[in-house]
């Protein structure tokens, strides 16, 4: 086995490059200090770098987010303080899907058996209904099931089945959460747990 520097080359186009430069400098500026009821702001801050996000989404200024374009957030989903969205590639959360403060979704890695250490982005996706508890790391190509909660300080490395709870580094399957009151919309009854 030999170490040496590597022939790493960078594969994002130099357009992707130019956008995360310009919306680097507006999210220092202008997203980064807003004030912090100023959801609807940020949202138009958002859409300007081609962010799909809904009226009713909320995303807190001290989230930090790498490229907008990359970004769905559906109706009344929130990414909380300080979450690092590292989204390369596609990130995708769901109706009522709840990020809390310091979590990280990160879409891309890199090819550790490769002398170029050639650059792997896979989706993550966040169901309706999921709901990520502070501090806890998502890594690329995971889906986090409808209802699902992943417990605080926890890493997940691979799908979470739909009203699944998990916990743990790497996390792992603690529970089956059950609804024990009703929705709004009278989806869920007593003891229901979404199946």
């Amino acid at each position: 086995m030999r170490f040496y520097k590597s022939d790493y080359i960078n594969e994002l186009s130099l357009s992707n490059k130019i956008g995360r430069a310009s919306w680097g400098i507006v999210w220092v500026v202008l997203f980064r200090y807003s004030p912090r009821r100023a959801f609807g702001w940020r949202r138009f801050l958002l859409r300007l770098f081609k962010a799909q996000i809904d009226d009713t989404a909320l995303i807190y200024s001290s989230a930090r987010i790498w490229a907008p374009w990359n970004l769905e957030m559906r109706a009344h989903a929130t990414m909380g303080d300080c979450v690092n969205c590292y989204n390369a590639g596609k990130v995708t959360i769901k109706e009522d899907g709840n990020l809390a403060g310091y979590n990280t979704l990160c879409t891309a890695s890199h090819d550790i058996y490769s002398d170029s250490r050639k650059l792997i982005i896979k989706p993550i996706v966040i169901e309706p209904g999921a709901w990520l508890f502070f501090n806890s790391f998502v890594s690329p190509g995971v889906v986090i099931g409808k209802g699902a909660i992943v417990a605080a300080g926890s890493v997940v490395i691979k799908d979470v089945q739909p009203y699944a709870i998990v916990g743990g580094n790497p996390s792992k399957f603690i529970r089956i959460r059950e609804i024990k009151d009703h929705q709004k919309d009278g989806e869920f009854k007593e003891g229901d747990h979404g199946n």
